[in-house]
């Protein structure tokens, strides 16, 4: 059985079909279609205009904590505070890794999200709204 396509040329050069997908979902990064062709999906590293946003909402975090005490259950704050120790890591380290940060503040938001609600929350959620990657 041949691996040729139907429109390729024994012997002559080899066609690029790319990428073909039917149905479903899939994200791609990156993707380099044709002769020498390279992807490069980024470094992955956190910008100074990206950090500045994220060390804000950690500093209104530490702010907060005796109101989110009130406003929230211990263990929905017990969930959130090694999110926030994890976020703090990654910013102090010489290379943050924006997908860690990324997840990790998602998780931060989600419980943040189905939590009690109240001034403190609502500070922090709208913080969270402002990071953008």
């Amino acid at each position: 059985m041949s691996s040729q396509t139907p429109g390729d040329v024994p012997g002559g050069p080899v066609v690029n079909h790319g990428f073909q997908q039917f149905g479903g979902h899939n994200e791609i990064g990156a993707l380099a279609v044709g002769p020498g062709a390279r992807a490069v999906a980024g470094s992955g590293a956190v910008s100074a205009a990206e950090s500045d946003p994220i060390r804000a909402f950690v500093e209104e975090w530490a702010k907060r904590l005796p109101e989110l005490q009130q406003e929230h259950s211990p263990e929905s704050l017990a969930e959130i505070a090694p999110r926030v120790e994890t976020v703090k890591r990654q910013l102090d380290s010489q290379q943050p890794e924006k997908h860690l940060l990324k997840d990790t503040l998602a998780s931060i938001r989600a419980i943040l999200e189905h939590g009690l609600g109240g001034v403190a929350t609502t500070a922090l959620l709208a913080l969270l709204a402002s990071i953008r990657f």
